[in-house]
């Protein structure tokens, strides 16, 4: 009886050590993932507030248009819906314009009461060079734009989180239900045993 009910504190003790490694990893991902979130959103180039000023891009390829907290960041963007009709947006080059889509899906960091936003376009630029940017506003609220490369934020915080706290509880309440599992299997063989020997 008393190996039984070790062995089931070792399954105790395992499942402990899961939850244990599960808050170390979640913690240490949670603060490398900030970090790298922060270091992209300060990367991000700021878009002039008003058309006709040139913009210079590197390197072609996708990029991410960001609506971030306005009023010196103390002004939520307003509803991707709303910049959506009433932002007119387009990167001038050679006779040619760019013109920005909406981005696909849901992205939004916040890095502090002041840093924050979401995805609201992305637009692919074929070649590296000068643009001029056309931006006018026909109504939404404030928003400053901020332009970074790639689509969407690099590191995403919550679904990794999610992902490891998942993981362990699942792992750690399969642990337990072994521990039990064997023990109640133990027992039953005892029990049987006694009953065999009368």
């Amino acid at each position: 009886m008393s190996y039984e009910a070790n062995a089931v504190k070792r399954w105790d003790r395992a499942a402990a050590l899961v939850v244990v490694a599960g808050l170390v990893a979640g913690f240490a991902w949670f603060n490398w993932a900030l970090d790298d979130q922060t270091r992209t959103v300060n990367g991000f180039v700021r878009l002039p507030p008003r058309s006709d000023i040139p913009l210079e891009i590197e390197s072609p390829g996708t990029y991410t248009i960001w609506a971030g907290a306005g009023c010196n960041g103390l002004c939520d963007p307003p509803p991707a819906a709303e910049m959506y009709e009433t932002m007119i947006l387009g990167f001038h080059r050679d006779g040619s314009v760019v013109r920005p889509e909406p981005f696909p899906g849901e992205q939004s960091y916040r890095l502090n009461s002041t840093q924050h936003g979401y995805a609201a376009w992305v637009v692919h630029f074929d070649e590296p060079g000068t643009y001029v940017l056309e931006r006018r506003n026909l109504g939404s609220g404030s928003a400053t734009l901020l332009l970074g490369e790639g689509e969407g934020m690099p590191t995403r915080i919550t679904p990794v989180l999610v992902t490891i706290g998942v993981l362990t509880v699942g792992i750690a309440g399969a642990l337990l239900v072994i521990g039990r599992v064997r023990r109640k299997r133990a027992l039953d063989a005892m029990v049987a045993r006694i009953h065999g020997d009368r």
